[in-house]
């Protein structure tokens, strides 16, 4: 056989191997979905568990020697997770409620020893409802099968954090018995697959991790008192003597939002506050049946220059009614912004001559008009309830984008939806960026992206969220997000349920920058700095007394600066209310305008009534 032939059957050889010859995919067969229960009957995942912190604990016996080789140890939790081996902190979960669907892989060699080794684990359930844990710890050794632990019946269990509960020598004597919730693959989690790079157990905290640690702590106070813990305050730095400071900033004080109430109040707010759901008074759209809140307030406020120690202007006040999503112009001229007079029953747009301080009212009608933005061409989009539909479930009215002309009119659908669309911003590129909650499986269930559009309406694509998984089964995508921020290089910041995300159109969720920032909304500045409201210093005694939000424990009351290409700098403080809670800042001034794209739509051809068509 010449050597041309023998290469060519070694490369079909090596070809034609057989798959089991590669390495496996770590994966969790064997194990069981556990969980804590005072229950004397096994309780199913139909079944809702409270939310709180739960304790497990199972011994691994290992030869003397050992002879043992590698141990790596495969965890997730519904919803997160700390894991010890041998008393030592080995792991932990990501801090984010779906952190679940991403089951970690760590390298425990080193911690185990000859004989009795002791698994244990905190697992916290963040809020009621479905809650597990799933484990699987795999010992080589040198000669022998593989010595395996994974979370049965056999484990042990309890809802009392008792010191030196992970210790090898605790007596858990007086621990129960877990309840099984469902083999490995079970729903509402299914198969969950493990993605994550095997990192070494044990290693010192660094900040993140720290982070991380600082941020499991309070969910799981959270849990356990059912109360949110509230965003911790922004690290503070003192800007230098030649600090650029912005020229000015726009922003609503007063906060009215209409969060959520207990019950309906019999007025056409109610056609609002319907739709509004988020425990932690953001503008993060929360994952829920209904969107995130229309922010609101009694006053419309401008710092010029934007810097401590000067005093705010108030340029309009609301009174009884309520003000809020302030806009901008690009030339710096105009101040648009959405407002409820006193008696009236809708929300309409309104324009505020900034030189002049003349105010102009630019909508009128049985409609709900927000959140109004300055298109490259002039005219004005908005999100409006005029678009005549109700979202199927709760019945609401469905929220659409409209148009404005720059001339003044009557307004233009740009675009059609039954459910929400929210918060309308312009790309670097022209196009425009919005929030869009959208319904998903059978019934009215709303979860939310961020969606773009041709300034048109053509050529709709989403950028953010698309590419992310289902969070409990084939059902729900997880993706707080809200507040887009365009900025002048084409990134997008955007509030999330925990920091400021950024990142380019288009970009996977691992692409995405995090500035652990929990902040209430954020804007961008023409230079490229962002412009956040954080949580303020203000006592807790102080903020119940102004009365003015409902929930002290989230009082945004600073402005902060932000550079994204400095994510360690901390941040700068522009403003403190001093008690007020206050929202929706924006930059005050000309900016650069995007440029105007061409119309793909013949205005002429689509006033046509036969211009039509049949949607299957």
């Amino acid at each position: 056989m010449d050597s041309t032939r023998r290469a060519a059957l070694a490369a079909f050889l090596v070809l034609s191997a057989p798959l089991h010859s590669q390495p496996d995919t770590p994966a969790f067969d064997g194990a069981k979905w556990i969980w804590f229960s005072r229950e004397p009957m096994p309780i199913t995942t139909a079944q809702s568990f409270p939310g709180g912190a739960n304790y497990f604990r199972a011994a691994l016996t290992l030869p003397d020697p050992t002879g043992l080789e590698t141990a790596e140890l495969l965890i997730t939790a519904d919803n997160l997770f700390s894991v010890y081996v041998n008393g030592q902190l080995a792991g932990e979960s990501e801090a984010d409620h779906s952190a679940w669907g991403n089951p970690k892989r760590f390298e425990v060699t080193h911690l185990l020893v000859p004989g009795r080794n002791v698994v244990a684990v905190e697992a916290i359930n963040t809020m009621p409802g479905p809650a597990g844990l799933l484990l699987k710890l795999e010992a080589r050794l040198a000669a022998g099968p593989p010595r395996v632990m994974v979370t049965d019946e056999t484990w042990l269990s309890t809802d009392q954090e008792t010191p030196q509960w992970e210790q090898p020598g605790f007596d858990d004597a007086g621990w129960r018995a877990v309840h099984v919730a469902g083999d490995y693959g079970a729903a509402p989690w299914g198969r969950v697959v493990v993605r994550s790079a095997l990192v070494r157990a044990g290693e010192p905290l660094d900040e993140r991790r720290r982070q991380v640690r600082e941020a499991l702590e309070g969910l799981k106070e959270a849990a356990r008192t059912g109360v949110g813990p509230g965003p911790r305050p922004v690290r503070e730095v003192i800007p230098p003597d030649d600090y650029p400071w912005p020229e000015g900033v726009v922003f609503v004080g007063q906060d009215c939002s209409l969060y959520r109430p207990v019950h309906h109040t019999g007025t056409s707010a109610d056609s609002l506050t319907v739709t509004i759901f988020n425990p932690h008074h953001t503008r993060a759209f929360p994952e829920h049946d209904l969107p995130a809140p229309v922010k609101m307030g009694r006053q419309l406020l401008a710092l010029r220059p934007a810097r401590p120690g000067v005093v705010p202007e108030v340029l309009v006040d609301a009174g009884p009614g309520a003000i809020g999503s302030p806009s901008v112009s690009f030339d710096g001229r105009w101040i648009y912004f959405s407002m409820v007079r006193a008696g009236e029953a809708f929300f309409h747009l309104y324009r505020l001559s900034v030189e002049e301080g003349e105010l102009e009212r630019l909508t009128d009608g049985p409609f709900h008009d927000l959140e109004p933005a300055e298109l490259p061409d002039g005219r004005i989009v908005f999100a409006s309830t005029r678009i005549g539909t109700f979202e199927e479930y709760h019945q609401p009215p469905s929220r659409a984008l409209f148009v404005l002309p720059a001339g003044g009119g009557i307004p233009r659908p740009l675009t059609h939806t039954f459910i929400f669309d929210n918060e309308p911003e312009v790309l670097a590129d022209g196009r425009l960026l919005f929030i869009r909650s959208d319904n998903f499986f059978d019934r009215g269930k709303v979860e939310t992206l961020l969606h773009a559009v041709h300034p048109d309406g053509t050529g709709g694509y989403t950028e953010f969220g698309l590419e992310l998984g289902p969070e409990y089964g084939d059902r729900l995508r997880a993706f707080h997000c809200g507040s887009p921020a365009p900025l002048p290089d084409g990134r997008v910041a955007f509030v999330t349920g925990s920091s400021i995300a950024v990142g380019r159109p288009g970009c996977a969720a691992r692409d995405l920058q995090h500035l652990r920032v929990e902040a209430a909304d954020v804007a961008a500045l023409p230079d490229g700095r962002l412009l956040c409201t954080v949580v303020g210093r203000t006592p807790l005694d102080v903020a119940r007394k102004n009365g003015r939000q409902p929930n002290p424990q989230y009082r945004f009351e600073q402005l902060a600066l932000l550079d994204p290409d400095r994510p360690a700098g901390g941040a700068v403080i522009v403003f403190d209310s001093g008690g007020d809670p206050i929202h929706s800042p924006v930059f005050l001034g000309p900016r650069p305008r995007p440029p105007q794209l061409v119309a793909k739509v013949d205005p002429h051809r689509a006033d046509d009534l036969r211009a039509t068509g049949e949607l299957y």
